[in-house]
């Protein structure tokens, strides 16, 4: 008896709660149900369209998020190859588009592989360019530009 009576406090002091949670379960299994049906219900040749769609999605999307990377690793093979003698662009590249593969394995799976590698080559091309602006030009600190634009009002006064 008394648990029982615990039970219905519980419920009463949670009721909101309940409500939620049950309602969330219900229209995720209801969604589940729906997706699984509609899988059942989709002839092979649709099921390998939307295969392919979400497959060029997930590469769509790892194609965003490389140039970002692509300077990252660009200005680590800059570093890492700094003090080293000749020509070593070839094995930069390698090791930036290695790294890639290794953190996109889905590019791997693309099958115009040329065209991938051309898109890789105009981002490591630009994120070169960046990087070696940085190099000849610093970016200056906030303070420096402060100080600056401190300057320039006081020369102008």
């Amino acid at each position: 008896m008394n648990s029982l009576q615990r039970l219905l406090q519980f419920i009463v002091d949670n009721w909101s709660q309940i409500i939620i949670i049950a309602t969330l379960l219900l229209t995720i299994i209801t969604k589940v149900e729906y997706f699984i049906r509609d899988w059942k219900n989709k002839t092979e040749e649709e099921k390998q369209k939307q295969a392919e769609k979400a497959f060029n999605k997930a590469v769509e999307s790892a194609k965003k998020a490389l140039a970002d990377y692509i300077l990252i690793l660009v200005s680590k093979a800059e570093i890492d190859w700094q003090n080293a003698e000749g020509k070593l662009g070839a094995t930069k590249r390698a090791q930036v588009i290695e790294e890639i593969y290794k953190k996109y394995p889905v590019l791997e799976q693309v099958s115009d592989k040329k065209d991938l590698l051309k898109y890789i080559d105009n981002l490591i091309n630009e994120a070169l360019k960046t990087v070696r602006e940085e190099l000849r030009e610093p970016t200056k600190t906030l303070e420096e530009k402060n100080i600056e634009e401190t300057e320039k009002v006081i020369e102008n006064d």
